[in-house]
């Protein structure tokens, strides 16, 4: 949970100035989890019938957390795959000119 939620910050630096992405698709929801892991615990600790029925919501709110995450990390290694990809593109096209240009000088 940890390693996905802090990955899209760290690829925030490369991203954020060269693709559509939303500030969404950047945040941290380690706080997030945290805080719901402590309800769900918490939960889980009580007794009655209150607690059975708080244990399933504090659980799949939990769920939904990680699921964002998750969506999150797959926006952005998309992101990160497209970039490289145009990146890649990019330099192949330098490389050839570059390439030409050292043929017309050699002639």
């Amino acid at each position: 949970m940890r390693v996905l939620s802090r990955t899209p910050a760290k690829a925030k630096r490369v991203l954020q100035e060269t693709t559509g992405l939303t500030h969404d698709a950047f945040q941290n929801r380690t706080r997030s989890a945290k805080c719901q892991m402590k309800q769900s615990m918490e939960a889980a600790r009580q007794r009655g019938e209150h607690a059975e029925r708080a244990m399933p919501g504090a659980y799949r709110r939990l769920v939904e957390i990680m699921e964002a995450v998750q969506d999150q990390a797959r926006h952005v290694g998309a992101a990160l795959r497209e970039q490289a990809t145009d990146q890649a593109r990019a330099r192949r096209y330098l490389d050839e000119a570059l390439r030409l240009g050292q043929q017309v000088g050699d002639t």
